[in-house]
């Protein structure tokens, strides 16, 4: 994946949870690989920061669901479409 997506995982936006079905979720990792601290969550998060994981993520794995991740806060920048799978570098 290009490195302008860490950047886009950077802000952590959100969007597809209303449209994706209740178990939907997705997993953010510190690390490549999927190393270090994890961050995971099932419903839409427009702010990452407020979870403590602003400009933390390496690696993702999209268990179920489509996420759509964008760079900025509220939706905002250029954003990306992740499909159930496992990224394991964002850079």
């Amino acid at each position: 994946m290009s490195r302008h997506l860490r950047s886009v995982l950077c802000a952590f936006m959100l969007a597809l949870a209303a449209q994706a079905v209740q178990s939907a979720q997705i997993t953010f990792y510190e690390g490549e690989n999927f190393h270090g601290r994890a961050f995971t969550t099932k419903r839409s998060v427009t702010n990452f920061k407020s979870v403590g994981f602003n400009d933390q993520a390496s690696s993702v794995v999209v268990d179920s669901g489509d996420w759509v991740v964008c760079e900025d806060a509220a939706y905002n920048g250029r954003c990306v479409l992740l499909r159930r799978g496992a990224y394991d570098s964002v850079k």
